[in-house]
Order: C-alpha cells, then sequence, then structure tokens
C-alpha cells in the first residue's frame, strides 16, 4: 500500500478489512508469521511468489474460511 513492494501486517489488516473479511491483529500477524521468509515482519513480492499455491491458500482458508468452499 506504499508502494515499498511489501506487505507488513497493518496494511494486510487494512487490506483484508477493505475486502470485506477484517480479522483481529493476532490472526494478521500469525499469518504474516506464517509467509515471512526472512523474518523481517513483511512479505515481500519475492516471498509473496515462493509461497506455494496450496500452501497460500491453506493459510488463508485456515483464517478465512468463510471465503472459500471446500470444492473451490
Amino acid at each position: 500500500m506504499d508502494g515499498d513492494g511489501s506487505i507488513c501486517d497493518y496494511e494486510l489488516h487494512e487490506l483484508l478489512k477493505e475486502a470485506g473479511h477484517p480479522l483481529p491483529g493476532y490472526m494478521v500477524r500469525e499469518i504474516i508469521q506464517k509467509l515471512d521468509r526472512n523474518k523481517d515482519n513483511k512479505i515481500s513480492f519475492d516471498e509473496f511468489l515462493s509461497v506455494g499455491q496450496v500452501e497460500l491458500r491453506a493459510a488463508l482458508i485456515h483464517r478465512l474460511p468463510f471465503c472459500y468452499s471446500s470444492t473451490a
């Protein structure tokens, strides 16, 4: 959101809220921690790309079960 090429917990929190899927801060931080490979508390574009589609989907389904059907 700030154009630095990565997303921090605050930015992810705001994006989820804008998308109609607000989560408590601790859940957003857990998502960041799961996807953050270099432990800088942000998800870089490279980290995002390096996450397999299955792993990303599993992380999102685990945190946002109401967004996805089990057959999708």
